[in-house]
């Protein structure tokens, strides 16, 4: 992980590129005299910048500086934390698909039942105009609703005609 100070001279250096120049110009066209910017470093690797302008020369003293560091590292953090979440969540729906498919791999005469299910649970989700997490958890429930399937033998999912005491 870059020390700060390898972290905000990377940056430095990266300002050089012309791109920058509108936001320059930008903030000197808003009155601003006096900025301050600093690497949003997320797992080691720098991701953005935090650059806050002032009206004023001179703005931004050490104890500034130091609040400022703090929320840059917490805005890393908090980025962090948001990609963990929406990596572990993308797990989870993969873990649903995976059971899913092995569900329905036991059960020829219905595959593609769970996904259609899952489909048509999603439609109503969202004519219910329920949040997107709610109808994710709808059509992810749906897609597995027959899970209890991978513990009935094979023999008793194919059988043709009723189901004796034994099945």
């Amino acid at each position: 992980m870059p020390t700060l100070d390898e972290a905000a001279a990377e940056l430095r250096e990266s300002f050089d590129d012309l791109s920058f120049q509108p936001w320059h110009d930008a903030a000197q066209e808003h009155g601003f005299r006096c900025s301050i910017s600093l690497p949003v470093v997320v797992d080691g690797e720098i991701d953005g910048a935090l650059m806050v302008y002032a009206d004023e020369l001179g703005a931004f003293d050490d104890t500034a500086r130091v609040l400022m560091e703090d929320l840059a590292a917490d805005l890393g953090y908090g980025l962090s934390r948001l990609r963990d979440a929406h990596r572990l969540a993308e797990a989870l729906s993969s873990s649903v698909f995976v059971l899913a498919a092995a569900v329905e791999s036991r059960d020829p005469y219905t595959a593609g039942h769970q996904s259609h299910v899952g489909v048509l649970c999603g439609a109503i989700g969202r004519e219910m105009q329920l949040p997107d997490d709610q109808i994710e958890g709808l059509v992810l429930g749906a897609s597995i609703h027959d899970l209890g399937k991978i513990s009935i033998s094979q023999r008793t999912l194919v059988k043709v005609g009723a189901l004796t005491a034994e099945d």
